[in-house]
């Protein structure tokens, strides 16, 4: 079964809100459950298993770290604490980034007569995310047969050599992606037609009020 993207957005959108005004202890779990269930529900098992397995790594990391007598040390306990309350926003990002195309999204935003200009940039950026780690690793392995070593012991060198050529790619891709908006008719003031078919099903309505009601039930039970 496949999620609708707007489940998705509503949840990335509710989630950093929900973080800045934290209800109880069991807020955290809820978010963690729905995005869970989301993936259970996509049946895309590996993919939970590899974000699970992040998850106990961190939290036994963050554990380690708070229990620990140095100040240092609890700092980034303290970060690995708040990098971990937004796992489940990245676990259901993953949904759009890999199930869906710009086109999908796009159409499943449309009914709601969001700015066109807002579309196209959030189908950019979601699209852009797996081509920036492919050129990642084009480039990397481009310094690796010109002999310069990409390491974290010398950050600043190695980010100019990483940072220099994707700025040039960057350009390069722009171009391409405006070439391919306007061979697809981006600029026509009339409203598009899709190929496929966006609409919320039962369980899409159902998981959206959920969440709602849940978020509302966390914040004021507290």
């Amino acid at each position: 079964m496949r999620i609708n993207p707007l489940v998705v957005l509503l949840f990335n959108i509710i989630l950093p809100l929900a973080v800045m005004f934290p209800g109880n202890k069991y807020q955290h779990i809820f978010f963690l459950g729905f995005a869970i269930v989301t993936l259970l529900i996509s049946a895309k098992f590996k993919r939970l298993a590899k974000f699970v397995t992040i998850y106990l790594v961190l939290l036994g990391m963050q554990h380690f770290f708070i229990s620990s007598n140095a100040i240092s040390s609890k700092t980034f306990g303290m970060i690995l604490m708040i990098s971990i309350q937004f796992i489940p926003c990245l676990m259901m990002a993953s949904i759009l980034v890999k199930d869906y195309s710009p086109s999908e999204l796009i159409s499943a935003l449309e009914p709601f007569k969001i700015p066109k200009p807002f579309l196209v940039s959030l189908a950019i950026v979601v699209r852009y995310m797996p081509t920036f780690k492919r050129e990642f690793l084009f480039m990397k392995e481009s310094m690796r047969l010109r002999g310069i070593p990409y390491s974290i012991r010398k950050p600043i060198k190695s980010f100019e050599y990483f940072l220099v050529p994707q700025l040039f790619r960057c350009s390069i891709l722009a171009d391409e992606i405006t070439s391919a908006a306007l061979t697809k008719g981006i600029t026509n003031p009339k409203r598009r037609t899709s190929y496929y078919d966006m609409r919320m099903k039962a369980i899409d309505s159902f998981m959206c009020i959920l969440l709602i009601a849940g978020t509302g039930g966390f914040i004021i039970w507290r």
